[in-house]
């Protein structure tokens, strides 16, 4: 009972979840309860839209789940701070009647079943990249199977003192282990995220988190390795450890300036 008024709540507030629900801030959320799979998100994190993003996974993914999907999808939407779309989503007792009235008036189109008809062009384009087989479709960011190698590519076997990049030290394997088994940096990674300057990769990073979720050390890795490999220009010795010392983990920054040296103020 309470199921099926949740789905009728979702078919008629899908526009309001559409508008102000980040799909890239509920995906790791939706892994645990089993309502999304490493092979869908591959299709939806190549939408160019949070709005065509919720509305495929609202549509096309959503109600392929197991029975107590909307009940479940609720619980992720309280967790994510929406519980006043859960309020209108799934009425109280006393507001019975007002969703016998809704159910009575024009409501949003329902959902529809997943035809190749009815998918948008960039619905067919992100399953064809990631089946690969349309050319001219950008690689996705990640992917659900190789997606650290995907996204961190992978840092080339050189000695520090060979690497210079913009006349620093680049940042070598061995630094790259240091920073990865450190303790405070594993604890607080994300702070990490943002001292590089790599948000636009969060969203990536954190589905992987939700997959294993003890795999902090391989998360770590892939962060430094695809700060290094989109940033070739900056990503030196210096900029990791004025990261560090952003995120205030001045211990891992100490052991790279013990290891390695203190590069020049500005490097």
């Amino acid at each position: 009972m309470m199921e099926d008024s949740a789905i009728d709540g979702l078919k008629h507030y899908e526009e309001a979840i559409k508008r102000d629900v980040m799909f890239d801030e509920i995906a790791d959320k939706l892994v645990p309860k089993e309502l999304l799979n490493g092979e869908e998100v591959s299709i939806i994190f190549r939408l160019s839209s949070n709005s065509k993003k919720m509305d495929y996974y609202l549509k096309q993914v959503l109600p392929t789940k197991n029975r107590g999907y909307a009940l479940e999808f609720c619980e992720v939407l309280k967790e994510a701070g929406f519980r006043w779309i859960v309020d209108k989503i799934i009425p109280t007792r006393k507001d019975e009647s007002t969703s016998k009235k809704r159910k009575s008036l024009p409501t949003e189109p329902k959902f529809k079943a997943a035809t190749k008809n009815s998918e948008n062009e960039d619905v067919v384009d992100a399953k064809r990249a990631c089946a690969g087989s349309v050319e001219n479709v950008a690689p996705a960011k990640i992917d659900h199977v190789n997606a650290r190698e995907t996204l961190s590519g992978d840092v080339k076997e050189t000695k520090p003192e060979e690497m210079v990049v913009d006349g620093n030290l680049g940042v070598s394997k061995e630094m790259i282990n240091i920073v990865s088994n450190d303790l405070y940096v594993l604890n607080g990674w994300v702070s990490l995220v943002h001292s590089l300057e790599m948000d636009s990769c969060l969203p990536q990073l954190r589905f992987e988190m939700a997959l294993s979720p003890s795999s902090t050390t391989t998360i770590v890795t892939t962060l430094l390795k695809s700060w290094i490999n989109m940033n070739p220009k900056k990503a030196n010795l210096g900029a990791l450890i004025q990261g560090l010392k952003e995120s205030k983990f001045f211990f891992a920054a100490s052991k790279l300036e013990d290891a390695f040296g203190t590069p020049q103020h500005g490097q």
